[in-house]
């Protein structure tokens, strides 16, 4: 069989390889690195970040979580 014979192979083409991150690889460290970091400095604060993404084009809160005072600021 050739494409032509494929009508959807031929409008659509090939699609893209889906990019595979290792948690090292995007954060710079795994879950266990920062676990240890935190053990070996006890005067460290744990904060954590997220972001909601509403509507395209809409609204994004910030949220900062203080995990040591149970602390959660949204921006």
């Amino acid at each position: 069989m050739r494409n032509l014979d494929l009508p959807g192979e031929v409008r659509f083409g090939q699609g893209r390889k889906e990019k595979t991150y290792k948690g090292s690889e995007l954060y710079g460290g795994t879950c266990k690195d920062s676990q240890n970091c935190l053990e070996k400095n006890k005067d460290v604060m744990a904060i954590q970040m997220d972001s909601l993404i509403g509507r395209a084009g809409g609204k994004v809160f910030l949220i900062v979580h203080f995990v040591e005072s149970n602390l959660m600021l949204a921006f």
